[in-house]
């Protein structure tokens, strides 16, 4: 079933709203969006036609790369919604959670920036904007982490996964 998988049940609509009222109240400041591990569930089958498929792409730095790019595209919403906060000069960062762990692969985060980029140029094209994107500028904005992230005002965070003996990765 999976439910939380089909676009009806998806939550990106109500993060969009929460990306936009922030940008609204609070663009003036500097803020950072922190995912937190398993945004992007590689371990979960992806619907096709309403139900759960469970064929996978090859689990190499290329294949999971395709499968980012197709879970991004799975939700343009929520993506777009990053864009936003991008265009506006703000960061993003991606921790790895237990199925997440393809965060790691340089392949993946080239394919999320790439897609990040991309959604961009698009967000600005439909707001107007006459600048083109700086595409490095955006890029080193969207930072990654393989266990835990320390802020510059000392604020830890982390998944948890690593506590858990099924779910802990050696050498994170």
């Amino acid at each position: 079933r999976m439910r939380y998988r089909r676009r009806e049940y998806h939550p990106d609509t109500d993060f969009a709203s929460l990306v936009d009222h922030l940008l609204e109240r609070h663009g003036s400041d500097t803020i950072e969006l922190v995912f937190n591990g398993d945004v992007l569930d590689f371990d979960a089958p992806w619907v096709k036609d309403g139900t759960s498929s469970f064929e996978e792409f090859p689990l190499t730095d290329a294949g999971c790369a395709e499968h980012a790019r197709r879970l991004i595209a799975d939700h343009p919403t929520w993506f777009r919604a990053v864009a936003r906060a991008l265009n506006a000069g703000h960061r993003v960062l991606m921790l790895s959670g237990n199925h997440d762990v393809e965060l790691y692969w340089p392949g993946v985060r080239a394919a999320i920036r790439e897609e990040l980029v991309a959604l961009c140029r698009a967000e600005a094209a439909l707001a107007g904007a006459g600048e083109p994107v700086d595409a490095a500028a955006l890029e080193a904005r969207i930072r990654f982490r393989a266990w835990f992230h320390l802020t510059e005002d000392r604020v830890y965070i982390e998944h948890g996964s690593q506590y858990d003996m099924f779910n802990g990765v050696r050498h994170a």
